[in-house]
């Protein structure tokens, strides 16, 4: 074998907790390190649930729980230089009260989040839904719904805190 074959060497090593996996490879005289970044899936959950209350002009809604939440983040040094990356998906659990007709109505949906990552929080949309037992009419729904995607832009600022927060790391 020539000195060629031996430029890479792969070093394993596995942190005592479990919750970070070292990878060291030695290329040339270029060092790669990465750190992999325990799921922050708490703080994340935190974050969306601080949202709030929203006020609409028929209603009240607020995000109660973070039912699924899928994916990971991760910290890469390289040189010196951090990178920062994610890629998850949500789904919130959603309360509120409207007025239908003439009555207060508690009304229980969520809000789903498809897949979202690094640098894609402009392009973010969010899919809202009643839940099946909602017996409500068709325009009702309908207007309850387009009051739940109005909770976009507040997630989306949640979001971009969750961000800035990997980044500072």
């Amino acid at each position: 074998m020539s000195a060629d074959d031996y430029r890479l060497c792969i070093y394993l090593a596995c942190a005592a907790s479990l919750q970070q996996l070292f990878l060291l490879i030695v290329l040339d005289i270029s060092w790669l390190w990465l750190d992999g970044v325990s799921k922050d899936h708490n703080g994340l959950q935190e974050l969306v649930v601080s949202v709030g209350a929203l006020e609409f002009s028929g209603g009240r809604a607020e995000i109660a729980e973070v039912t699924r939440c899928t994916g990971d983040a991760f910290l890469v040094t390289v040189r010196n230089k951090k990178r920062v990356g994610y890629n998850y998906e949500l789904t919130l659990r959603v309360n509120g009260e409207w007025t239908v007709g003439s009555e207060r109505r508690k009304v229980k949906g969520h809000i789903d989040i498809p897949e979202f990552s690094l640098g894609e929080l402009d392009d973010l949309q969010i899919q809202a839904k009643l839940s099946e037992d909602e017996d409500l009419l068709e325009q009702d729904k309908r207007r309850i719904i387009e009051d739940l995607k109005l909770f976009l832009q507040p997630l989306r600022g949640k979001l971009h805190q969750f961000e800035q927060e990997l980044k500072d790391r």
